[in-house]
């Protein structure tokens, strides 16, 4: 049955409360990328890196305060958290002034610093990734909500993927896939290879 949005909110958050007290590592996968909001309240983390083409801080849309738009603003305003932003291109100018209030960091899609990335996140003992599947250019990734041009490549990405501590990585959700079909395409694919390429590094 479907529930109200702020009870499936709280639903999600019990059921990472749960994985955590049971030392397992919380994996969230879906579409609405909304979800991040109660796991990172549970989880609570030192910092976030959030893998987006937008930055999710709108104060509303759509007339909604909760939502795919705006749930990192409402995260950031009822805990401390420092965010990484890496590949973030679309964005309103009252985003922007919040992320500067807040000391958001960035790395944008045309930038390949690593050193930047390492330098960032030597800093904190855990780290939840976010991966927004609208992130990678609409070539590799067509079938999300908000497609957006001029995204980085899988293989950007990987690169990218080599410097993130694992030992240090609390928790990590994949979401925004939007696939129209009840079959395999590039979307889901890519989706199903990053799960494999994350729970990986855990193992090795």
């Amino acid at each position: 049955p479907f529930l109200p949005f702020n009870k499936f909110l709280d639903e999600v958050g019990k059921k990472v409360s749960i994985i955590i007290h049971s030392n397992k590592l919380p994996i969230l996968l879906g579409g609405e990328h909304t979800v991040t909001l109660p796991a990172v309240q549970y989880v609570k983390p030192d910092a976030l890196v959030l893998f987006d083409a937008h930055l999710d801080l709108r104060d509303e849309l759509n007339g909604f305060r909760i939502g795919h738009g705006t749930w990192l603003r409402r995260l950031l305003e009822s805990q401390h958290l420092d965010v990484l932003a890496v590949g973030a291109r679309a964005f309103s100018q009252e985003e922007i002034s919040f992320a500067h209030v807040k000391n958001i960091f960035f790395i944008p899609p045309f930038e390949k610093n690593i050193e930047k990335l390492k330098d960032w996140l030597k800093r904190y003992r855990k780290i939840y990734l976010s991966i927004d599947l609208d992130v990678f250019d609409p070539a590799y990734t067509p079938e999300v909500g908000n497609p957006e041009p001029f995204g980085i490549s899988p293989r950007e990405f990987l690169s990218l993927l080599m410097f993130i501590p694992f030992n240090r990585v609390c928790g990590f959700d994949i979401v925004e896939a939007a696939p129209t079909e009840e079959k395999e395409t590039t979307t889901t694919i890519l989706a199903a290879k990053i799960v494999l390429e994350l729970i990986s590094n855990f193992i090795y």
